[in-house]
């Protein structure tokens, strides 16, 4: 229960009609929300035939272990007489299994019981299964979501996936369509990082002379009509600049770029320099870092006293630069472009 009082429901909630009192609560809120999600305790008590009685949709989460299936033949018991007397409508999407393994035998197993469960109660086994992991079990220790903690975990690529297939049956698609999908830029995919790149380009032309502002396009972002809201950049230098300052910006820093590459220079700066702008054509996570490095390389000669850096200071920051580019090409292509 959300409240340690709420442990003794069952003996001091004793009116009448007590399996509706949640629902009477939620009645004054539901007009305010798409989706309410209830997530009940694992006993089968009062709180949980209140959850049940409301309900349109339920959904039964199970460890992938011999006592769990214990518990969801019992569950059976209860949905049946709920659905017989106190909610009618109420729906068993499925069986979410958790914590499985498709390598353990005992994992199989489960699935195979599960599966003729399911079938006695008239659902299904979800395709998607949620793999254990360390992640799942550090999260709540640091008071975080899975998706906050890591992100790039297995277990929410399993969680995405099973939103995915529930999504037409509980009409997610139909009420996000009116609403806006906000995903942090270090999850953004392949396709995700096109598509703002293209938004970007549209959002040239509202202010070309000067640009909107720094920040100012995310305004712009929620007024285009696309759900995907980008919530740190646009991932491309030219088109970022050109947005937030102009498109005179714009061109000079894309005239700087193409003069470094006319000039004659040694290999390992142009080696460099090319990583740079690879790198910031898809992302602008070296955003200052490299515009740092592009005024040096634009302003400064290392052969002339006094001016610019060092040859090896230069080597230094370009070799840092190259390291980190190698690291996110390689882990974007293995876990944003399969």
């Amino acid at each position: 229960p959300s409240d340690i009082m709420l442990s003794t429901a069952e003996v001091e909630f004793t009116a009448p009609r007590r399996e509706f009192m949640l629902s009477q609560q939620l009645d004054v809120v539901k007009p305010h929300y798409d989706f309410v999600i209830i997530d009940t305790p694992p006993a089968l008590n009062l709180l949980t035939v209140n959850a049940y009685a409301l309900s349109d949709f339920l959904i039964i989460p199970m460890a992938s272990d011999i006592l769990s299936l214990v518990g969801l033949s019992q569950l059976k018991e209860t949905v049946e007489s709920v659905k017989s007397t106190l909610n009618p409508r109420l729906q068993v999407l499925g069986i979410l299994l958790t914590r499985f393994n498709r390598r353990t035998l005992l994992s199989r197993d489960v699935l195979e019981m599960a599966q003729q469960l399911a079938d006695q109660m008239g659902t299904k086994v979800f395709e998607s299964k949620i793999r254990s992991g360390v992640a799942i079990a550090e999260a709540p220790a640091h008071g975080e979501s899975i998706y906050d903690y890591n992100p790039r975990s297995a277990a929410v690529k399993d969680y995405e996936a099973f939103i995915e297939e529930i999504a037409d049956t509980i009409h997610l698609k139909e009420v996000a369509g009116a609403a806006v999908v906000v995903r942090p830029s270090s999850v953004a995919t392949f396709s995700e990082r096109l598509q703002m790149m293209r938004n970007g380009i549209g959002y040239l032309t509202a202010n070309p002379l000067l640009g909107v502002g720094p920040y100012r396009w995310r305004i712009l972002n929620l007024q285009d009509g696309d759900i995907y809201f980008n919530t740190w950049h646009i991932h491309n230098v030219p088109i970022h600049v050109g947005v937030e300052f102009g498109w005179i910006a714009m061109g000079m820093l894309i005239l700087v770029a193409a003069g470094f590459f006319r000039k004659k220079a040694e290999p390992w700066r142009k080696a460099g320099f090319t990583a740079f702008c690879i790198h910031n054509m898809m992302d602008t996570g070296f955003f200052y870092l490299g515009i740092t490095t592009l005024v040096m390389l634009a302003f400064g000669n290392p052969s002339e006293r006094g001016k610019g850096l060092k040859s090896g200071a230069l080597k230094i920051c370009f070799g840092v630069f190259a390291a980190f580019f190698a690291f996110h090409l390689c882990f974007y292509a293995v876990h944003f472009n399969r």
